[in-house]
């Protein structure tokens, strides 16, 4: 009875044990997730996007394509200045969820600065998903604009660029990235010459 008892004492403080271990991991997850997530808007920040950025660099060659898509929401500081911050950060939030819903089903989407975004897919025919997420979004903030009640006109210049593993285009992703930074700048003048009013 003696040895019996000590066998379920000795399990008893193993299953304690073993319970703290996983209370801790999953704390642990948690503090790594909150580690790696925009408060704001709940895509990756900064740190998730260079990590995921780097590991892709390192293993590109495992990858038919890796597009790269580049964002900059309009008008931050005007609409900061004009109708105050509560709107800015809606402004944001607004483009975040419209990034996500477009873009999150084939990449990953990131916000690496405060009017700034990234989606990175790895999809074989990247070119193709894009353009469908391109227009997707497109036709999202066109029905959003079109509401009366909208709370401000949202404009969102982008720019796409793609590392391609049978081309010798380009020899690393930061290339890619800058070619995607750069379409986005000419899409921002764009949108700047076309809404001169309001962008």
């Amino acid at each position: 009875f003696g040895i019996f008892i000590l066998i379920v004492t000795v399990v008893a403080v193993i299953c304690t044990d073993v319970v703290a271990l996983l209370n801790i991991a999953i704390e642990a997850r948690k503090i790594g997730k909150i580690a790696y997530t925009d408060a704001n808007t709940g895509l990756g920040n900064p740190a998730a996007f260079k990590e995921k950025f780097h590991q892709l660099d390192s293993t590109k060659s495992n990858y038919n394509y890796i597009g790269i898509i580049q964002f900059d929401v309009n008008n931050l500081k005007i609409i900061n200045d004009s109708l105050g911050h509560e709107a800015g950060d809606l402004l944001i939030k607004t483009a975040a969820e419209m990034i996500e819903k477009s873009f999150g089903a084939i990449g990953s989407c990131y916000r690496v600065g405060g009017d700034e975004f990234v989606a990175i897919t790895t999809y074989n025919h990247a070119p193709l998903v894009c353009e469908d997420a391109i227009n997707k979004f497109e036709s999202m903030i066109s029905q959003f604009n079109n509401n009366p009640d909208k709370p401000f006109t949202l404009r969102v210049a982008y720019g796409v660029a793609y590392y391609q593993n049978n081309s010798h285009q380009f020899q690393s992703l930061k290339e890619v990235h800058k070619l995607a930074d750069e379409r986005m700048y000419n899409h921002k003048r764009e949108l700047k010459a076309r809404y001169a009013k309001t962008a």
